[in-house]
């Protein structure tokens, strides 16, 4: 029995954190969306809840072989998770880890959504082989979840750089001051190797369907470049045509304790597991567009 068999006979995937952006991204246009069973807290739009502070009460028997995990539930503020680590910790590292523990104890497949900021204390460019050095409480949440996997055959993780889209919460802002002709303020600096959704569900079809052409542990997720928020501004000016005017603003104190200026990532897998080089910003945004325009 291969993995080939099992996607086309009947894989079951359970996108933990599925009323989230990238989830939700992932069960509108991802290749398995038909055979996706949608796992979140206290959302209407899940199929199964999951409440990660009492890990022990989700139905594990659901899992087996023929399953694969699709892991984005987390509290993804760094700030919050600096302020109450304690809390944060309850679901980011315990909750998070008794989940993936069990599901890989029942034979499933897990891809678990790190972050960036693991090589936050990092200077230069930073790839897969770089060893990890996380910044702030977040950060050391999702090392510490990684860390606590390696080496596990049914275990892969990847880290998503500045996910861009439309319906982001940078781009969400900026089309909400266009629309209501108000300037947009924007920090800086704020760079990172930004990287289309599209992309991020077009890896993530692509390791769970060939999971084992692509041995690699971990992928990093991100675009060509470096962008900052003044570019993503820019970019998003054009691809969608909007008048709006940008004012660069002082971040408040403390921002960068946990959010450090520069994170400028690269992979030595993501274009061979695409097939492609990751997409033009600008470009993948219009196309964004026009797929919502037809739906």
């Amino acid at each position: 029995m291969t993995w080939f068999w099992l996607v086309g006979g009947g894989l079951r995937l359970f996108v933990v954190g599925s009323d989230g952006f990238v989830g939700t991204a992932i069960c509108a246009k991802s290749r398995l969306k038909d055979s996706i069973v949608r796992v979140a807290h206290g959302s209407a739009e899940s199929s199964v809840p999951l409440d990660l502070r009492e890990p022990d009460n989700f139905d594990y028997s659901m899992l087996s072989g023929d399953c694969a995990v699709v892991f984005l539930a987390a509290i993804s503020s760094p700030d919050f998770c600096s302020a109450d680590p304690g809390n944060a910790g309850e679901i980011n590292v315990k909750g998070t880890r008794a989940f993936i523990e069990k599901a890989l104890a029942r034979d499933c497949r897990v891809i678990f959504f790190s972050s960036d900021v693991v090589f936050g204390n990092c200077t230069g460019i930073v790839d897969e082989d770089t060893p990890k050095s996380p910044l702030g409480v977040y950060g050391e949440m999702k090392a510490e979840v990684e860390t606590r996997f390696s080496g596990l055959a049914n275990f892969k993780v990847v880290r998503p750089s500045y996910i861009v889209s439309v319906k982001d919460k940078f781009s969400s802002y900026l089309r909400g001051c266009a629309l209501a002709q108000r300037t947009a303020e924007v920090f800086h600096p704020l760079l990172r190797s930004g990287i289309h959704i599209d992309d991020v569900i077009a890896a993530i079809d692509n390791l769970l369907l060939n999971w084992h052409r692509h041995p690699c542990p971990s992928v990093n997720l991100c675009g060509t470049r470096l962008v900052s928020r003044i570019d993503l501004a820019e970019i998003l000016k054009r691809a969608l045509g909007l008048e709006l005017d940008v004012k660069v603003v002082e971040a408040p104190p403390g921002f960068y304790a946990s959010r450090p200026p520069v994170i400028e990532m690269k992979s030595l897998h993501l274009e061979s597991l695409l097939g492609r080089l990751p997409l033009d910003l600008e470009v993948a945004l219009k196309g964004e567009i026009e797929w919502e325009q037809k739906k």
